[in-house]
């Protein structure tokens, strides 16, 4: 899978599945936007993320509040440039 120029965001990504899709796609060259409503865990997926080369943005997020899913977004565009892989764990 080669996603070198691409941004995801994964919504539920601090642990289990979420974490593992996350990894994943930053192997793959993808920048990866965290969102989840624990943060620490999101903080460290940021740092093993950025030890690949790859960008990562925490945005604590609980996506059951439409506002806030409408700033984790457009944070994700403004820090990131865009949104092409969309990924709800």
């Amino acid at each position: 899978m080669k996603l070198a120029d691409r941004t995801a965001l994964v919504t539920g990504a601090a642990k289990g599945m979420g974490w593992e899709i996350c990894m994943t796609l930053a192997r793959a060259g993808a920048d990866v936007a965290l969102a989840a409503r624990d943060t620490p865990p999101l903080e460290t997926l940021a740092h093993a993320i950025e030890a690949l080369g790859r960008r990562a943005l925490v945005l604590p997020c609980d996506v059951t509040h439409e506002p806030a899913v409408q700033r984790a977004v457009a944070r994700a565009i403004e820090v990131l440039g865009r949104i092409d892989i969309l990924v709800n764990a």
